[in-house]
């Protein structure tokens, strides 16, 4: 057996772990659009789709674990520096103030969104009118929008070819905007002289400074409106908070808010937010994992191989309810969420560890290392049995059932 360091446990600063998820936190919207009452699953989807996410490309040197028992939590554990901070407390806050919010449309509300879409533009142009338009759809989502309108208003292929003359109205169509940033850019690129911006969801207000500021924009409709919850996030620094972000965007943002959180089976809108560490504004994270969006399931092919699912083991002997643990590098990475102490096990240590979560008795891990090392078992037994209490006055073992003998 190797020989055991001085300090029973071998703790490095760089070596972290960021709690993203815990038992307050509301998992109700996944179980909702999911089909499934599981909270175990929901947590799984959610890692899911973190993983999935762009910014997950910059942890190189950390990794995702799941909890499932006794209440679902999701932790990042490993080197976490300063801008990667940053992006997990982003993300903190998307999992606790907007998932709750969350308003997933699937094909069957698309639809009937597309339908109340299309009615609204037959209320304000004939049928002539609307024969002679042509149409165009923002990337990526206003595709799928527009496959939909178009058979909701009965067009003709010739609307949707290029070129456009710029005498011709040009319908553009997109699922949701947001701060019309991306609609401002692909105006640039239009020649019409006249457009018509369609699209599902937006805010009233957003709606009104965009035919306030583009004089070619004639009309700009949606079939429904998205909810402004910053005042309720931000509350009395909500007007500082407007500010900043008016200064950060300048003219490419149209207006500057926090909609509800909006997602569809085929797109989930890019959150931007502002990190301080690395001084720019970066893309959020994704809250939909690959099984209820299409844009994130070709985000990445190996996504379960990032996430480690924590066992929980048999018992009687077990990690705290505060305990969350993955295998980092070559030892194992041990963190106590009500302490915020992380612990990293190596060699020795994170074997014992690692036998007592699977085997439950120190009478099972004395067994099982005396198979493998060449050593006394009664001093064996001491090292483990003195490790284990460790253990326990650091928070990080309990032992769930019985007396001293049954854990044996």
């Amino acid at each position: 057996m190797p020989k055991r360091r001085t300090s029973s446990f071998f703790m490095s600063s760089l070596n972290k772990f960021f709690l993203l998820l815990n038992e307050l936190t509301d998992l109700r919207p996944i179980l909702r659009i999911s089909n499934t009452s599981d909270h175990e699953s929901a947590a799984v989807l959610l890692a899911e789709a973190i993983a999935a996410s762009p910014p997950w490309n910059f942890f190189n040197d950390a990794v995702l674990v799941v909890r499932p028992s006794p209440f679902p939590l999701i932790a990042v554990m490993g080197n976490i520096e300063p801008e990667n901070e940053q992006r997990l407390l982003q993300l903190r806050w998307q999992i606790g103030r907007l998932l709750p919010t969350l308003r997933y449309i699937d094909f069957s509300e698309a639809k009937r969104q597309c339908t109340l879409l299309a009615e609204k533009l037959r209320d304000m142009y004939t049928r002539d009118e609307i024969d002679r338009f042509r149409f165009t759809a923002l990337p990526r989502g206003g595709m799928i929008v527009l496959g939909m309108l178009s058979y909701a208003l009965q067009l003709s292929h010739a609307q949707l070819e290029p070129p456009h003359s710029p005498d011709q109205t040009t319908v553009v169509v997109d699922d949701c905007v947001i701060s019309g940033a991306n609609f401002g850019r692909f105006l640039q690129s239009l020649t019409s002289k006249q457009v018509i911006f369609a699209h599902l969801y937006s805010h009233p207000d957003l709606r009104s400074a965009i035919l306030t500021r583009e004089d070619r924009v004639v009309a700009c409709l949606s079939s429904s409106d998205l909810e402004d919850i910053a005042p309720q996030l931000y509350g009395s620094d909500y007007s500082s908070w407007k500010r900043r972000w008016e200064s950060r965007m300048g003219s490419s943002a149209y207006w500057v808010g926090q909609p509800e959180y909006i997602a569809f089976a085929w797109n989930e809108p890019d959150i931007s937010f502002w990190n301080p560490a690395a001084k720019n504004i970066e893309s959020g994270w994704n809250l939909l994992s690959p099984s209820l969006c299409l844009k994130n399931c070709f985000a990445s092919a190996t996504i379960r191989d990032q996430i480690q699912i924590q066992p929980e083991g048999p018992g009687p002997l077990r990690p705290a309810e505060s305990v969350v643990f993955a295998r980092f590098q070559s030892g194992i990475l041990v963190g106590n969420t009500k302490s915020e102490d992380c612990y990293y096990l190596q060699e020795t240590e994170a074997d014992i560890w690692s036998r007592i979560i699977s085997l439950g008795t120190v009478d099972r891990v004395v067994s099982a290392l005396s198979a493998e090392y060449s050593v006394d078992v009664e001093k064996l037994r001491k090292d483990v049995s003195a490790f284990i209490e460790q253990l326990q006055k650091a928070g990080l073992l309990i032992q769930t059932y019985g007396t001293e003998a049954e854990s044996r």
